[in-house]
């Protein structure tokens, strides 16, 4: 299905400027006027391009140092008027208001900015108004509106109007689900900002959870199946964890490399682990790495095989000649020793990551779980538990 309007106007705002030359362009180019925020305007200009600036487009300026830009029912009304109602169409003509067929938006770069340890006064100003409410108005009329809220997504839209004119009603459908995640995720990591200034007592009893693909993995539980990481707005050592060498890792690893890694984290500095299938196999802490090696392997020797090792501590080459007695899929440390590395590289089928030193040894986040099925069990990390238990004068077990 495509549009039955002529397209007539493109609002853009966007904070990330990447591909948007080559985008307004292509819209000029179909007649379309482009009307922009201040700063989008004056970045626009300098590539040759005519632009009306919001205020004047509407008559009223910027205000409030910016809070306020879009906020108004000539930008809401173009975008929310459904162009197969008449009365909506009617109305529009008698406030001058033109529809408005695209909305380009990104949102301010709250998660990255939290990610940088921005004061919390200062954060405040990079919690979004005005560009999570023109997502909203256009994802919901997205039968009539085209909405952009990433430059990955120029290129195909680019191509569509090029061949097309219009697009399509499924292009729009595609593109408002991917809005409407933009948002959730948005707002779940605002969400996670504001119980860090006040934490409340027990469980949440809204718990939103916004997840941005981080990578995806070599494959799923199963050969056949498609797998990836995500992760929220918080650190995570996870996606901090560099590899060094071997095949990508499948799900299975990340589950067993977690597995691993929780438990030499509870269990100290020196401390190693080996899981299979996530199911501890061997784990021990005698000081050292190799000591606790040793020991750990003693525990179920055949078990360990093709298992992941996590040593919470640094690799040394006596450490890596004995691991590579046996073969393993993964070998996960704070840190691998050059002639360890030397080692390790025969083995051209061992994965080796490591995880920065300061994610060994900090606090677990703040709530940690389980999801299956769309049902997350979730408790508190047993480190919180504690915290919170001694503070309140009581006994931990």
């Amino acid at each position: 299905m495509k549009q039955t309007m002529k397209m007539s106007t493109a609002l853009i705002s966007v904070t990330d400027k990447t591909g948007l030359p080559e985008l307004a362009a292509a819209l000029s180019a179909r007649g379309i006027h482009l009307i922009a925020s201040s700063g989008t305007r004056a970045f626009l200009e300098e590539q040759g391009m005519a632009v009306e600036e919001i205020s004047a487009y509407t008559g009223s300026p910027e205000i409030l140092g910016g809070r306020v830009k879009t906020l108004h029912p000539k930008i809401h009304g173009g975008i929310l008027a459904d162009r197969d109602n008449p009365e909506h169409v009617r109305t529009l003509e008698t406030h001058g208001t033109s529809p408005i067929d695209f909305v380009i938006v990104n949102l301010y770069p709250f998660e990255e900015k939290y990610r940088a340890g921005l004061p919390a006064g200062e954060m405040i100003e990079y919690i979004d108004i005005g560009g999570i409410t023109l997502i909203r108005a256009a994802a919901k009329n997205h039968r009539h509106v085209t909405l952009l809220t990433d430059p990955s997504q120029y290129a195909a839209v680019i191509e569509e109007i090029q061949r097309d004119g219009v697009t399509s009603l499924a292009t729009r459908t595609r593109l408002a689900a991917d809005a409407f995640a933009l948002t959730a995720t948005y707002d779940a990591a605002i969400s996670r900002f504001m119980r860090t200034q006040a934490p409340a007592e027990g469980l949440p009893a809204r718990l939103p959870i916004g997840l941005t693909k981080v990578t995806d993995v070599r494959y799923g539980e199963n050969s056949h199946q498609r797998g990836a990481l995500y992760s929220t707005i918080g650190e995570s050592a996870f996606t901090a964890m560099t590899q060094l060498q071997g095949k990508e890792l499948s799900f299975n690893n990340y589950l067993d490399v977690m597995g691993a890694f929780a438990l030499v984290r509870d269990l100290g500095s020196g401390a190693v682990a080996i899981i299979k299938h996530n199911n501890p196999c061997g784990a021990a802490w005698l000081g050292d790495p190799l000591s606790s090696w040793q020991r750990a392997l003693k525990t179920d020797t055949v078990s360990a095989f093709g298992g992941v090792v996590a040593v919470n501590g640094d690799v040394s080459g006596k450490l890596a000649e004995e691991m590579n007695e046996l073969f393993l899929e993964v070998v996960v440390a704070r840190s691998i020793a050059k002639d360890a590395a030397d080692l390790f590289a025969k083995k051209k089928n061992l994965r080796v990551v490591t995880i920065p030193t300061k994610y060994w040894n900090e606090p677990a986040p703040a709530l940690m779980g389980v999801w299956m099925y769309d049902v997350a069990l979730v408790q508190e990390p047993r480190d919180l538990a504690r915290r919170v238990a001694g503070a309140r004068g009581g006994v931990w077990r």
